[in-house]
């Protein structure tokens, strides 16, 4: 489920490991990722 958020989210071009580690270090990214599960 995670990583279909992280195919569709495009603010951040970059492969799914890559986004992986900027939603551990930038919380402001991790909300935009998870905002868009709503």
């Amino acid at each position: 489920m995670v990583l279909n958020l992280l195919k569709q989210e495009k603010s951040f071009k970059a492969g799914i490991q890559r986004k992986r580690m900027m939603c551990a270090m930038d919380q402001e990214y991790l909300a935009t990722v998870l905002g868009s599960l709503s």
